[in-house]
């Protein structure tokens, strides 16, 4: 009622009430901080409750001061195998194989405060253009960033079925109103015995995720799944062997990792479409190490090896 706002470095709110007089709200700013709030009238305490002091005060404490960076664009564009890596060698994936995207987002406006506000959509449309994923995200806590930089990743898994399909991921800066954008052709190829899913963990139950490596001391944990077995004897047999080998290829591991996946039920031979394994690996020596997985499809006598890369670092 009757509101009046003026002022630089100060801001004045002016307020008539018949009953109450005049009260004034002001805000201190300096170098665009906002440091504290003073309300004064005839009646301190009321003129603080009162709706309308309290709504213009919460109005100024909502109020962005931001940082301009730049333009809004992804940099630095990954896909991994898993959030923290290793790099993918190339976007052609198989069925039940997750796929993760990380990038830096610069150009992305910050508050003093230390938080951000933007929110995303990730797409994916087949050959047709017909969209057969969505997901959306959104962040705000940019855990005190001020150097225009927002490290992003997001995790997708491809329709089982082969073909070509296209990913899109936009951003939107709800501060700045900067949309950006970036695109990826991917390949689905048909389904064989292989080893996907490979991703790796600072915990067992898999709720870290992990580089390909750590220092010395760390437990390792891999998480990953056998597809493409045979099961034409309603039954899956799937044995895997784990061994880190030095720069000659020599074993590290007093005795492999062993696991087996087994079952003659019907339902579950019938509808599993892939069989998962964890390993644990002792990290206990630093230097660069390559892990060896090995699948083994026992019923249809089928190999398939994988290779990574593992720096373990000095604690």
């Amino acid at each position: 009622r009757n509101m009046r706002l003026a002022g630089h470095r100060g801001r004045d709110l002016e307020i008539e009430r018949p009953d109450d007089g005049v009260c004034f709200a002001r805000l201190f700013i300096v170098e665009d901080r906002l440091y504290q709030i003073v309300v004064v009238g005839p009646d301190e305490d009321l003129a603080i409750a009162h709706p309308l002091v309290r709504r213009f005060i919460d109005s100024f404490a909502l109020i962005p001061i931001v940082t301009d960076v730049g333009e809004l664009k992804f940099e630095d564009i990954e896909a991994r195998h898993g959030p923290l890596g290793p790099v993918r060698d190339s976007l052609d994936v198989l069925p039940y194989d997750p796929i993760d995207f990380a990038a830096n987002l610069s150009g992305i406006l910050t508050t003093h405060a230390g938080t951000i506000d933007f929110s995303w959509t990730m797409k994916v449309a087949n050959a047709d253009g017909q969209t057969v994923f969505r997901k959306e995200g959104k962040a705000t806590d940019a855990g005190g960033m001020l150097s225009g930089k927002f490290p992003f990743s997001a995790s997708l898994t491809l329709p089982d079925n082969p073909g070509t399909y296209t990913l899109t991921i936009n951003a939107t800066d709800n501060l700045s109103t900067q949309i950006t954008s970036f695109t990826r052709p991917l390949t689905v190829k048909p389904a064989e015995f292989a080893l996907v899913g490979l991703r790796f963990y600072r915990d067992k139950e898999g709720n870290a995720p992990s580089a390909a490596g750590g220092a010395v001391g760390q437990m390792l944990f891999a998480k990953l799944r056998a597809i493409g077995f045979d099961r034409t004897l309603n039954r899956i047999e799937v044995a895997m062997t784990a061994q880190l080998l030095d720069k000659d290829g020599k074993p590290v591991l007093p005795r492999s990792i062993t696991a087996e996946g087994a079952t003659d039920d019907a339902e579950i031979v019938k509808q599993s479409p892939y069989v998962e394994f964890d390993a644990q690996l002792p990290l206990q020596q630093a230097g660069d190490y390559t892990l060896r997985i090995v699948l083994h499809d026992k019923l249809g006598n089928n190999f398939t090896k994988h290779e990574v890369p593992i720096h373990v670092a000095k604690q």
